[in-house]
């Protein structure tokens, strides 16, 4: 909820390092804090992008969920996997510097794409994004594993996407479903991802104010 995202938002580290392009600085912020920002690089996709995200809310794929709306009528809906029928998102896989930015912070000779995952929450959307670990929701293991998440519209610090500082080293937690807020069915053998929101000042929380075209790896 607002009310929570400003009560953890407090508790962010002061000033975190943020980068104008994928240089060795960011891909050794990345490397010791598990995320990092850089400035402005997908600047040129926004457009084309927030036009495929259109799309896809006209024509849900079979994965859509959208959230409780609870006291009021802001939505928070998510959807993946529908990048070879949304041709903006299949025009910014193959062309965007998305791949490229992904190369230079893991350090690798190549990237390889998995899933496009879209997520659009309204002002006053009553349900909080959970707190998760991405990779336990992949069948790939290994440690050359990223999202890249940037936003179309500008994103206060209030409402930004969260950083528990070093946690790419903790371990696997098992995912949890958007909807439900609940863990998989059939992920009892990994611990459940402690209660970050109940305590945020027990970690070192990064995130940035965005602008569109901004983005975090």
């Amino acid at each position: 909820t607002p009310h929570m995202a400003r009560r953890v938002a407090q508790y962010l580290v002061s000033s975190p390092p943020c980068f104008e392009g994928a240089t060795a600085a960011a891909a050794a912020a990345y490397q010791r804090d598990g995320a990092v920002c850089i400035r402005g690089a997908l600047r040129g996709w926004v457009d084309a992008v927030a036009s495929g995200i259109a799309r896809n809310l006209a024509s849900p794929g079979p994965h859509f969920e959208s959230l409780p709306l609870g006291a009021t009528s802001a939505r928070f809906v998510n959807d993946y996997c529908n990048w070879r029928r949304i041709p903006e998102y299949e025009s910014f896989v193959r062309e965007s510097p998305a791949k490229a930015l992904a190369r230079a912070v893991m350090a690798s000779e190549r990237s390889i794409f998995y899933h496009e995952h879209v997520l659009v929450k309204e002002p006053l959307a009553a349900s909080p994004t959970p707190w998760h670990h991405d990779q336990p929701y992949y069948p790939i293991d290994g440690d050359q594993l990223l999202s890249l998440w940037f936003p179309v519209d500008p994103v206060p610090l209030d409402a930004t996407l969260l950083f528990v500082r070093g946690s790419h080293r903790h371990g696997y937690y098992a995912p949890r479903k958007f909807e439900t807020q609940r863990n998989y069915d059939g992920s009892d053998e990994l611990p459940t991802m402690p209660a970050i929101a109940d305590a945020p000042h027990e970690h070192e929380l990064l995130g940035w104010q965005l602008q569109p075209g901004d983005c975090v790896l």
